[in-house]
């Protein structure tokens, strides 16, 4: 994932962003009689909240949207997607 966000303060502890991405991995999925592994790339959107606990310390939470490019399997299109959900702890060094 190679993305940029944008944000803007919404007090002196709070920073909301939007999230731009450009996302690239595998899609695995089992089938009955073989599976599909495919190299897919797509683009992501999102938004999230960073919020300061202290000097060196914040938590985030982000919601983010990704949608690959179709590919081809067996003459059946495939569009993968994904909805992703985080909360984390950001260490500023």
């Amino acid at each position: 994932s190679l993305s940029a966000a944008p944000g803007m303060m919404l007090n002196d502890k709070t920073l909301a962003y939007v999230k731009l991405s450009y996302e690239a991995g595998k899609f695995d999925f089992p089938l009955s009689d073989s599976k599909i592994n495919k190299s897919v790339s797509g683009f992501g959107y999102g938004a999230g909240l960073r919020t300061e606990i202290n000097k060196t310390t914040f938590l985030e939470t982000e919601i983010k949207q990704v949608n690959y490019k179709k590919f081809t399997y067996k003459s059946t299109d495939i569009t993968p997607s994904a909805t992703v959900g985080s909360v984390g702890v950001v260490f500023k060094f």
